[in-house]
């Protein structure tokens, strides 16, 4: 299940958002962790290969994108929840 968890950016630096999510990740490997970054666009890439290194399943820079992402997301997760019933 897809847990919110939120950063204030404009009293964070990058360094310690990505710390965050390093930590989140090693207490709940299996939770996938969507980082919305609205309005960044400078090195978008670059920042969302390193916040995905941390362990962040998707990086977004819309909120558009990340509505997307989060219902895709369940989508996979109820996908994932009927196979296990079947499988038992």
């Amino acid at each position: 299940m897809m847990q919110p968890i939120s950063f204030e950016t404009s009293e964070q630096s990058a360094r310690e958002i990505r710390s965050g999510i390093r930590r989140l990740h090693a207490k709940l490997p299996a939770t996938p962790i969507l980082v919305i970054r609205p309005g960044v666009q400078a090195n978008g890439k670059e920042n969302a290969l390193r916040l995905t290194e941390d362990g962040a399943t998707q990086v977004s820079f819309t909120l558009e994108h990340a509505h997307t992402a989060a219902e895709q997301q369940l989508v996979m997760n109820e996908i994932e929840a009927a196979r296990t019933q079947t499988a038992l």
